[in-house]
Protein backbone atom coordinates (compact mmCIF):
# COMPACT_ATOMS: atom_id res chain seq x y z
CA UNK A 1 0.00 0.00 0.00
CA UNK A 2 1.30 3.57 -0.68
CA UNK A 3 1.86 6.05 1.81
CA UNK A 4 -0.08 9.18 1.54
CA UNK A 5 1.86 12.55 1.42
CA UNK A 6 -0.02 14.88 3.51
CA UNK A 7 0.23 18.32 3.08
CA UNK A 8 1.97 19.28 6.45
CA UNK A 9 5.39 20.95 7.39
CA UNK A 10 7.56 22.29 4.41
CA UNK A 11 6.52 20.93 1.39
CA UNK A 12 4.39 24.20 1.24
CA UNK A 13 7.26 26.58 1.60
CA UNK A 14 9.51 24.28 -0.64
CA UNK A 15 6.81 24.88 -3.14
CA UNK A 16 6.60 28.51 -2.37
CA UNK A 17 10.98 28.88 -2.48
CA UNK A 18 10.59 26.97 -6.02
CA UNK A 19 8.46 29.31 -8.00
CA UNK A 20 10.39 31.60 -6.58
CA UNK A 21 13.49 30.57 -7.70
CA UNK A 22 11.91 30.01 -11.29
CA UNK A 23 10.76 33.80 -11.14
CA UNK A 24 13.98 35.13 -10.26
CA UNK A 25 15.92 32.69 -12.80
CA UNK A 26 13.33 33.52 -15.69
CA UNK A 27 13.66 37.56 -15.63
CA UNK A 28 17.84 37.06 -15.43
CA UNK A 29 17.96 34.49 -18.20
CA UNK A 30 15.63 36.36 -20.55
CA UNK A 31 17.52 39.83 -19.75
CA UNK A 32 20.91 38.09 -20.37
CA UNK A 33 22.16 40.67 -17.65
CA UNK A 34 22.66 42.17 -14.08
CA UNK A 35 20.01 43.41 -12.05
CA UNK A 36 20.19 45.28 -8.86
CA UNK A 37 17.71 44.77 -6.45
CA UNK A 38 16.13 47.54 -6.54
CA UNK A 39 15.42 46.99 -10.12
CA UNK A 40 14.37 43.66 -9.13
CA UNK A 41 11.83 45.14 -6.56
CA UNK A 42 11.12 47.79 -8.66
CA UNK A 43 10.50 45.88 -11.89
CA UNK A 44 9.18 42.66 -10.63
CA UNK A 45 8.09 43.22 -7.17
CA UNK A 46 11.04 41.21 -5.69
CA UNK A 47 12.31 41.66 -2.11
CA UNK A 48 15.57 42.05 -0.66
CA UNK A 49 15.28 38.90 1.00
CA UNK A 50 13.29 37.47 -2.23
CA UNK A 51 16.56 37.94 -4.27
CA UNK A 52 18.99 36.77 -1.54
CA UNK A 53 16.49 33.43 -1.30
CA UNK A 54 16.58 33.15 -4.91
CA UNK A 55 20.09 33.01 -5.38
CA UNK A 56 20.82 31.15 -2.07
CA UNK A 57 18.70 28.07 -3.16
CA UNK A 58 19.28 28.47 -7.26
CA UNK A 59 21.50 25.35 -7.59
CA UNK A 60 24.25 28.02 -9.07
CA UNK A 61 21.81 29.34 -11.38
CA UNK A 62 22.08 32.79 -10.14
CA UNK A 63 25.60 34.47 -9.36
CA UNK A 64 25.56 37.84 -6.95
CA UNK A 65 28.16 40.72 -6.79
CA UNK A 66 28.65 44.33 -6.64
CA UNK A 67 26.21 44.95 -10.11
CA UNK A 68 23.75 43.64 -8.36
CA UNK A 69 22.33 39.18 -9.89
CA UNK A 70 22.93 37.78 -12.59
CA UNK A 71 22.10 34.40 -14.26
CA UNK A 72 25.37 31.80 -14.64
CA UNK A 73 24.74 30.92 -17.83
CA UNK A 74 25.32 34.46 -19.35
CA UNK A 75 27.95 35.35 -16.71
CA UNK A 76 31.80 35.52 -17.69
CA UNK A 77 34.25 32.87 -15.86
CA UNK A 78 35.72 36.49 -14.51
CA UNK A 79 32.37 37.33 -12.54
CA UNK A 80 31.31 33.53 -11.63
CA UNK A 81 35.06 33.28 -10.06
CA UNK A 82 34.21 36.99 -7.99
CA UNK A 83 30.91 35.57 -7.25
CA UNK A 84 32.64 32.14 -5.58
CA UNK A 85 35.11 34.32 -3.40
CA UNK A 86 32.80 36.11 -2.45
CA UNK A 87 30.90 33.35 -1.01
CA UNK A 88 34.00 31.77 0.15
CA UNK A 89 34.88 34.81 2.37
CA UNK A 90 31.58 35.57 3.57
CA UNK A 91 31.71 31.40 5.10
CA UNK A 92 35.09 32.06 6.76
CA UNK A 93 33.42 35.10 8.30
CA UNK A 94 30.12 33.75 9.30
CA UNK A 95 32.31 30.60 10.90
CA UNK A 96 34.83 33.08 12.75
CA UNK A 97 31.58 34.27 14.05
CA UNK A 98 29.94 31.28 15.30
CA UNK A 99 33.38 30.35 16.90
CA UNK A 100 33.04 33.79 18.81
CA UNK A 101 29.91 33.14 20.12
CA UNK A 102 30.43 29.58 21.36
CA UNK A 103 33.62 30.31 23.20
CA UNK A 104 31.20 33.72 24.59
CA UNK A 105 28.53 30.98 25.47
CA UNK A 106 31.12 28.61 26.90
CA UNK A 107 32.36 31.25 29.26
CA UNK A 108 29.19 32.38 30.12
CA UNK A 109 27.57 28.85 30.75
CA UNK A 110 30.47 27.98 32.59
CA UNK A 111 30.15 31.29 34.66
CA UNK A 112 33.76 31.84 33.99
CA UNK A 113 32.93 36.01 32.86
CA UNK A 114 30.11 36.52 35.34
CA UNK A 115 29.82 39.00 37.82
CA UNK A 116 28.00 37.08 40.03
Amino acid sequence: MEQQKLPFGRTNAVTRRDRLVEKVVDVLEATRTWHTRDDLHRNYGLTDRDCRLARQYSKARIISGRRGYRATRWATADEIRHSINTLHSQAKEMIREALELAKAAHRQLTNKDSAQ
